[in-house]
């Protein structure tokens, strides 16, 4: 895995924007709802709600008193 340095402390290359870890990144969140589209089939027509479905599941998953 390639590293980078910030402030003196390796960070792993694919870490996005933010690297704490209690954040979900847009890519976490765009891999999570594409994993939701394969499960209903891949229909079109539910991107936002897709979407919407990954990003509360993460955010839910890393602090379970978050709401949106």
């Amino acid at each position: 895995m390639k590293t980078r340095t910030r402030k003196g402390n390796a960070v792993p290359a694919d870490t996005q924007e933010h690297s704490t870890p209690h954040l979900v990144t847009r890519q976490q969140i765009e891999r999570r709802a594409h994993e939701i589209w394969i499960a209903r089939g891949g229909s079109p027509g539910r991107e936002l709600d897709d979407w919407l479905q990954a990003e509360q599941e993460l955010k839910t998953a890393v602090n379970p008193a978050a709401t949106i």
